[in-house]
């Protein structure tokens, strides 16, 4: 069913990318029988890529709150696929850490992710790929800022 052009509106455009990009990463982990959800995938990378990193940031950067996140590494932790411990320099803080044995399945995981963004970006050149990501990053910049400009 065609919506005409406000159905393409930028931010339509960036939700509908977003929730395909989790559905087929949903279809492609299970078909591949990776047993984590993409939420989980997404965590395992981030953590692999900053660890060590607080939970709190963690959220943040996922964009979750503190508590989706907290099930999520349960659930990862009961797995043995990542440490959780206190902060040396803030007790109240906790790090997490992938365990060694996480490794094989961040690199399954990482090569689910690339595909994906290969499939999405098919027919794409290298600059058109790289104006993508950095339109999108300004965009996210631009929303992330504490004051909203008034109009």
């Amino acid at each position: 069913m065609d919506q005409g052009p406000a159905a393409d509106t930028t931010a339509n455009l960036v939700f509908e990318l977003a929730r395909l990009f989790r559905r087929r990463m949903d279809e492609v982990l299970s078909a591949e029988r990776i047993e984590v959800t993409p939420a989980e995938g997404r965590a395992l990378l981030r953590i692999a890529r900053a660890e060590p990193i607080r939970q709190s940031a963690l959220a943040e950067q996922m964009g979750v709150e503190p508590m989706t996140l907290s099930g999520l590494l349960d659930r990862l932790e009961r797995a043995g696929l990542i440490v959780r411990a206190t902060d040396p320099a803030d007790r109240r803080a906790k790090l997490v850490r992938t365990r060694p044995e996480a490794s094989a399945l961040i690199d399954r995981i990482e090569a689910v992710a690339g595909r994906l963004r290969e499939q999405a970006a098919h027919g794409l050149g290298p600059a058109e790929r790289e104006t993508a990501r950095r339109v999108l990053a300004r965009m996210r910049k631009n929303l992330s800022a504490e004051i909203l400009e008034p109009a």
